[in-house]
């Protein structure tokens, strides 16, 4: 139970790096538009 919650987690990471690193690059050059 604990390895695959650890795992899951991991998995989870991942995906949202791949997913969410472009949405981190584009939210932070919006605020960064919006705020300078």
């Amino acid at each position: 139970m604990k390895n695959t919650g650890v795992a899951r987690k991991v998995d989870e990471r991942m995906f949202l790096n791949k997913q969410g690193a472009s949405e981190l690059l584009e939210l932070i050059t919006r605020s960064g538009k919006v705020h300078g």
